[in-house]
């Protein structure tokens, strides 16, 4: 379960509703046509049927509605001990850098069940990379070490080959 999959369509549907609420946006004026024959053939082609601002609207509440809905529904199956494993996923990352494996697996071995661990560090996803720069600063001050040496150590945490690049990019190796 991931609350983007909640939090992004919400959001956009907000914004939708925010601005259609504003009134009424402007189409852009056609062009003239630059022959009377032209201006007669515009009007015999049939135009096509353009959803209203009041129909985008409702359309717009409608999946906003939905979203809430869904929302709701999400957050009511969060148990306690989902809340306490984001809570503690929270506290490790104010305190040292994890990769997404180091996290989950701190978590499970704190003894909160996989689907708890998975939830906290899904909710949570922090930048990864920042989180490999963070793990590799803090190795670089107690040992410093090669380019592959920081890169393997960063993947030995469980940060991807990419993220363990990063972080080494970041000391300057």
């Amino acid at each position: 379960m991931n609350i983007k999959k909640v939090v992004v369509p919400l959001v956009a549907a907000s914004a939708l509703f925010t601005l259609s609420a504003c009134g009424d946006i402007d189409e852009p004026a056609s062009p003239a046509p630059a022959t009377a024959e032209a201006a007669q053939e515009a009007e015999a082609t049939p135009k096509a049927t353009e959803p209203s601002p009041t129909d985008e609207l409702a359309e717009a509440e409608k999946e906003l509605d939905e979203a809430i809905e869904k929302a709701a529904e999400l957050a009511k199956d969060v148990t306690q001990g989902e809340k306490n494993a984001v809570a503690s996923a929270e506290a490790y990352l104010e305190i040292s850098a994890f990769s997404e494996q180091g996290l989950f697996d701190q978590l499970v071995f704190e003894g909160y069940s996989e689907k708890e661990a998975g939830y906290a560090v899904g909710l949570l996803s922090p930048d990864w990379k920042e989180q490999a720069a963070k793990a590799a600063e803090g190795y670089q001050d107690i040992s410093p070490m090669s380019r592959q040496g920081m890169i393997d150590q960063l993947m030995f945490e469980g940060f991807t080959r990419k993220q363990a690049e990063h972080g080494a990019n970041a000391v300057g190796l």
